[in-house]
């Protein structure tokens, strides 16, 4: 697969998204490096994906497992993070046209993160046009299904959440909520999904009161670390990995971020 060296054209990418779409993909996840304090803070979350993807595989005794993911949105990101533990994955969200741009974007978007992780992850033998065809795989493989967290049950029923080993949910119940109840309620219902003996994997943002999207700021449930963890503990859930943000001023959220890889119990 040849690598594009030019950064893939807007136009390619407005055919596919919507226009707050592609302001959150171009904001969040930008092909080139925009801001060095921005691009050093998805440094540090994909190396977080992956320490809580890898904590999860070796208590399955190092085998890949299957994954679905909840309200994925544009980006293939923590997918490219994840990708060595994963043997097939079913992508979702709630806009159709994320669903067609996780299956048909350029996967040369995502080349310039690939040095970063065969760097920190001590991959040194995986070329990147090896782990973008992992991506690319892994992405094709399966049409990305309808979500929505406000319904019940939010997928459809031809999805049965109980048969995969592992259920992914990043930055989506603290993007969707403002309050406390809210964000619980919308993280309640994708972990009673998560059957028994099976892994979950999440990230949100911690402390946080606002994000940008673009020129406008979004709510955000200000929720804590500990609300989290306790949540999770109580519905029967062992923490196997978590990791912090480095905070800095000049993200385009406040607060920072934790990911966290838990196990259901039996």
């Amino acid at each position: 697969m040849a690598a594009k060296n030019l950064a893939i054209a807007d136009n390619e990418l407005s055919e596919l998204l919507s226009h707050y779409s592609l302001i959150y993909l171009k904001q969040y996840w930008p092909e080139l490096p925009d801001s060095p304090v921005g691009w050093a803070d998805n440094a540090v979350l994909m190396l977080a994906y992956q320490e809580a993807a890898l904590a999860v595989q070796r208590h399955f005794k190092g085998r890949p497992l299957r994954m679905l993911d909840v309200s994925t949105g544009p980006a293939l990101a923590p997918l490219l993070a994840m990708a060595t533990c994963v043997s097939e994955v079913q992508l979702s969200d709630y806009y159709g046209d994320n669903r067609r741009c996780l299956q048909n974007m350029p996967i040369e978007y995502w080349k310039n993160y690939v040095p970063m992780l065969i760097k920190i992850f001590n991959h040194p033998e995986k070329k990147a046009t090896e782990i973008l065809a992992l991506l690319d795989k892994l992405r094709s493989a399966r049409v990305p299904v309808e979500v929505d967290l406000f319904r019940d049950p939010p997928f459809p029923v031809s999805v049965k959440p109980h048969e995969y080993e592992l259920i992914s949910m990043q930055f989506v119940a603290d993007a969707i909520t403002e309050n406390e109840k809210d964000f619980l309620r919308c993280l309640g219902r994708i972990t009673d999904m998560v059957a028994p003996g099976s892994a979950f994997i999440m990230s949100a943002a911690v402390d946080c009161s606002s994000w940008q999207l673009g020129q406008f700021a979004q709510p955000s449930p200000n929720i804590s670390e500990k609300t989290i963890v306790d949540f999770l503990a109580s519905q029967n859930f062992e923490i196997l990995n978590l990791s912090r943000s480095m905070r800095h001023a000049g993200l385009a959220y406040s607060g920072g971020w934790i990911v966290l890889s838990a196990l259901r119990s039996k």
